[in-house]
């Protein structure tokens, strides 16, 4: 599981150019404790083994 905060959720919208709700219908639901989970495992950023946006989550 990949847990996501509401900030980290913010910056990857912006840096994949799509509106906060885009972004959370796409690609987030909520898990227990209200925290946001990424929707798809293996995870839809994932490519070759490496996280594609980990530098745009912080």
């Amino acid at each position: 599981m990949i847990v996501v905060t509401d900030e980290e959720a913010g910056r990857l919208s912006d840096h994949l150019r799509q509106s906060r709700a885009e972004f959370d219908a796409a690609y987030l639901e909520k898990g227990g404790h209200e925290l946001m989970v990424i929707n798809r495992m293996p995870c839809h950023f994932l490519s070759d083994n490496r996280c594609t946006v980990y530098e745009h989550r912080f």
